[in-house]
């Protein structure tokens, strides 16, 4: 029969402090991340609507276009051009 750990016998109380020194200088610099930049929640958990446009009029811009999604009742649209 073939045993990895035959005689095993680890320290493991003898050092929990320098797992606490290790655990303390991993987790609290990315608290003070957190709590100063904040969480970016992205567009997955703040929601909203893609609508993708193909125009061939050179003619539409983004203030046109801006101004035709206000009218009908879309506001704090963000347009990006592409292609």
């Amino acid at each position: 029969m073939l045993r990895l750990f035959a005689k095993a016998n680890y320290d493991y109380l003898g050092v929990r402090r320098v797992a606490y020194m290790v655990t303390a200088a991993v987790a609290l610099p990315g608290l003070a991340t957190l709590l100063f930049r904040g969480v970016n929640y992205s567009i997955d958990f703040t929601g909203g609507t893609l609508i993708e446009l193909q125009a061939h009029d050179a003619a539409i811009g983004d203030a046109r276009l801006r101004a035709a999604l206000e009218a009908g009742g879309i506001v704090g649209s963000e347009i990006q051009t592409f292609g």
